[in-house]
Order: structure tokens, then C-alpha cells, then sequence
């Protein structure tokens, strides 16, 4: 019962604050790390590393249907 009355006192202009400052936050560390990996290892890392996204998509739907049609 604290933490509601506690998070009802909070304006709407804090929550969207924290979540934009979350957002940018998260960004520059991805590009960051984009930024380090590529300077490190470069785009042959992606050659070797890189799955096939349409197979897993297939995949994926394929189980979601069965399980649908067994439910």
C-alpha cells in the first residue's frame, strides 16, 4: 500500500523524464559497443556470427501454429 501512495505522488512529467533518460542512456551504450566491436573485431564478425532471421521466423511460427492447433 506504501509504494502506490508513494508512486501516485510522482507527476506524469518524472515518469516520461526517466524514460527518455533510460532510452538516450541505452542508445549511446549500444552505439558504444557498436562502435567498439567494429573497431575491434570489424564486419567479418557479422559474416561469421550472423544467423539466418528468416529461418527462425519460419521456425517460430511454424511451432506457434502447431501448438494453436493443438490447444
Amino acid at each position: 500500500m506504501t509504494l502506490i501512495a508513494y508512486t501516485a505522488s510522482f507527476s506524469p512529467w518524472k515518469g516520461i523524464a526517466a524514460a527518455t533518460l533510460h532510452t538516450v542512456a541505452l542508445l549511446i551504450v549500444m552505439g558504444l559497443v557498436a562502435i567498439v566491436v567494429y573497431e575491434r573485431v570489424g564486419v567479418a564478425f557479422l559474416h561469421r556470427a550472423w544467423f539466418n532471421v528468416d529461418l527462425l521466423w519460419t521456425v517460430t511460427l511454424l511451432i506457434a501454429g502447431v501448438i494453436t492447433l493443438f490447444s
